[in-house]
């Protein structure tokens, strides 16, 4: 038996190894974020509240003097696009945990709203009109040259570029400076710039860049669409039109009941149909219409705005809390009428009712 002494270090240790513990469950995850808040300053900000981020502690790590509408964050993971106003002056910059400002003034920006990093890699804009795009990873590097038209952002480690299009000015008598590009050409890259597909020509398809196989022959699995690489080999991605089109057919429409239906709910809706009956009703009346047939369906949005839901949806989410559509595409179910009745959010363990 070891001595009280002993006991007591042995003791000790294995309380604060067990607080260490504790510590890392509930901060670990979350320690790789920091978080938006929001304080009124007309001094640095006179058009709106002024936009800082703290640690999941409360620790403030950037001061608020930021430009709010224009960072749509709500958590910052590794790099941002951010606008300041001091002097009398606007200046924008991307900056990083390390406090790494680069792409002055060279901030992808649509709508006015800036670009969020996906995967730790954020595009950035050069040239007269701002119309020439790159892509930098979190250190600031250039990873993609600016000589595209317009990248995607990075989904799965992939880029999708259009190169070589004619910019065509719309509305151009009323004011308006939207824009649209014609002809070019599509191509797949990856992270650093390598040319993977070079007609990567998508034009009604649905693909999903994060069901990529790679195969020395064509996949021929349902649902796949193939791509001959510059490599020799074959790239395939999943329709997720036809996907779809083949669950409500042949699997929702044929399956569903009132005892499976939790199987087919996506999470945020489980606890409402615990809570709400109706809704259950309204479900079922739903279902029995789209049971009848003659339906249509299409892409759609959707906006999370309730914190119950964000948290339980928070996988699904980008560091602005919007869904991550070109990962988990959502398809609503539309009436005679043109309104959307049903929709469904695809996701790793099949389609699920979101709405």
């Amino acid at each position: 038996m070891l001595p009280t002494i002993f006991q007591k270090n042995y003791t000790m240790k294995f309380i604060l190894f067990f607080l260490l513990l504790i510590n890392f469950i509930l901060y670990g995850q979350d320690d790789k974020y920091w978080y938006a808040f929001h304080v009124e300053d007309t001094l640095n900000n006179p058009i709106s509240l002024s936009l800082g981020f703290k640690d999941i502690r409360g620790n403030v790590k950037i001061k608020p003097f930021y430009i709010s509408p224009m960072t749509e964050n709500k958590r910052f993971e590794k790099v941002i696009a951010l606008t300041e106003y001091s002097s009398n002056k606007f200046r924008s910059y991307y900056l990083n945990k390390n406090g790494k400002k680069f792409g002055i003034d060279s901030l992808y920006t649509f709508d006015f709203v800036h670009d969020i990093e996906q995967e730790g890699y954020i595009r950035f804009s050069v040239g007269k009109q701002l119309d020439s795009i790159g892509l930098f990873n979190s250190n600031g590097k250039i990873v993609i040259e600016p000589k595209y038209n317009s990248l995607s952002r990075v989904n799965n480690g992939l880029v999708i570029a259009l190169i070589g299009a004619n910019k065509i000015n719309e509305h151009e008598y009323a004011g308006c400076n939207h824009w649209h590009y014609e002809g070019g050409k599509q191509m797949l890259l990856d992270t650093l710039g390598n040319i993977l597909i070079d007609n990567f020509n998508k034009n009604d398809l649905d693909l999903n860049l994060y069901t990529l196989r790679i195969t020395e022959k064509i996949n021929a699995e349902k649902f796949r669409h193939n791509f001959k690489g510059t490599d020799g080999d074959y790239y395939s991605f999943i329709d997720t039109n036809k996907e779809f089109k083949e669950f409500i057919e042949n699997d929702f429409t044929k399956k569903v009941s009132n005892k499976n239906l939790s199987e087919y709910l996506f999470i945020n809706l489980k606890s409402v149909i615990e809570k709400d009956k109706m809704y259950l009703k309204r479900l079922n009346r739903t279902i029995n219409q789209i049971k009848k047939g003659n339906l249509t369906f299409s892409k759609m949005g959707y906006s999370v705005y309730k914190e119950e839901e964000i948290q339980l949806m928070k996988d699904f989410l980008d560091n602005s809390d919007t869904v991550v559509f070109d990962k988990f595409p959502i398809y609503g179910i539309v009436d005679k009428n043109g309104q959307f009745i049903l929709s469904f959010i695809r996701t790793g363990y099949g389609y699920k009712i979101i709405q």
